[in-house]
């Protein structure tokens, strides 16, 4: 009996340790959520406080502050620079906190020399305050970079962008890629990049691409996935490059209810190669060395329908195309060309 006693004694002592010692550590773990700045993890320990010693000042005469509000996913950057070298080494990671919004206030600059300065492997919206001003640069990798068929949107302001030897926003082909009342200024001092690169989908809305000065050799779009690629416009926007305003490599629509303005000082508005180029019930002003242009190799077919186009150029207004299709719409100047 008294053996009984002392088994049962023991284990309400082991219950009561458990409770007393294990089930509060529990409790108090510390929770990731999934976003990396400056090399630093976002976690309930520093949310209210990023700090890390990538995380500094911009303007070392202002305050600046990294801090997440978990309930609305939405991470605030004031004043902050942050610069990183060495592979994989990068300014800010989303890595599993789907549907986040990094707001940027004041003025704020990133540059990551041999990885992605920005990377996005979840759904993310990068967003501008009023006033807010942010400058993101690679020197081996893309600017910004989305992933995992992730949707990224960039809203609200100018985001100065630039990239050496990538596209200067990429994707990797399955991806949504939503401009917002935004532009985007590309640099490079390579011999040639794309501001945006290898997207399933790009959306404008009201925004601008283009280059930092009217000779940087960029161009603005370039579809290269090997799907079906929409690139859609709603309200005004533009594209000002000087080596090209889109390639379309493979299959593309440009449609919505907006109107697109391209103007390229020394190449194409658009260039297209095999398979089809369609463009679908929006309104199209293109104005370049060349209007809509193929490749001498791959020539593709042409298609407007239901849509208001307007070239001007100084060497040709279409050319190297196998086909043109009119549907529900007509060449109307000049005169008698179809």
């Amino acid at each position: 009996m008294k053996t009984k006693q002392l088994q049962n004694m023991l284990t309400a002592i082991a219950a009561l340790f458990i409770a007393t010692f294990v089930l509060p550590i529990s409790a108090n773990a510390t929770t990731n959520y999934g976003i990396i700045v400056g090399n630093t993890p976002v976690t309930t320990d520093n949310y209210n406080n990023i700090t890390s010693d990538y995380i500094k000042p911009f303007n070392t005469s202002l305050p600046y502050k990294a801090n997440y509000r978990p309930a609305t996913r939405t991470l605030y950057l004031k004043n902050v620079k942050i610069e990183r070298s060495g592979n994989n080494n990068r300014c800010i990671i989303n890595k599993t906190c789907d549907r986040l919004t990094v707001v940027f206030e004041g003025d704020n600059y990133f540059f990551a020399k041999n990885a992605s300065a920005i990377r996005c492997e979840q759904t993310t919206v990068l967003e501008q305050a009023t006033g807010a001003s942010v400058t993101v640069s690679s020197k081996e990798q893309e600017a910004i970079f989305a992933c995992n068929t992730a949707s990224l949107r960039i809203k609200n302001g100018i985001f100065t962008c630039a990239s050496d030897k990538k596209a200067i926003i990429g994707g990797d082909g399955k991806e949504i890629l939503k401009l917002d009342n935004t532009t985007i200024t590309g640099s490079t001092n390579s011999s040639l990049r794309y501001i945006v690169d290898d997207f399933a989908k790009v959306v404008l809305s009201n925004s601008t691409i283009k280059g930092e000065t009217s000779s940087t050799p960029v161009i603005g779009i370039s579809v290269v996935s090997k799907s079906w690629t929409d690139i859609e416009v709603f309200g005004t926007n533009n594209i000002e490059t000087f080596s090209g305003g889109i390639s379309a490599y493979w299959r593309t629509t440009i449609q919505g209810s907006g109107m697109l303005n391209i103007t390229s000082e020394n190449g194409p508005a658009i260039e297209t190669s095999y398979p089809q180029l369609t463009i679908y019930g929006c309104t199209v002003n293109a104005k370049g060395k060349w209007g809509i242009k193929g490749t001498d190799l791959f020539k593709g077919p042409l298609v407007f329908k239901n849509a208001n186009v307007t070239i001007n150029s100084s060497e040709a207004c279409i050319s190297y195309i196998n086909a043109l299709t009119l549907d529900g719409c007509a060449i109307t100047q000049p005169s008698g060309a179809a």
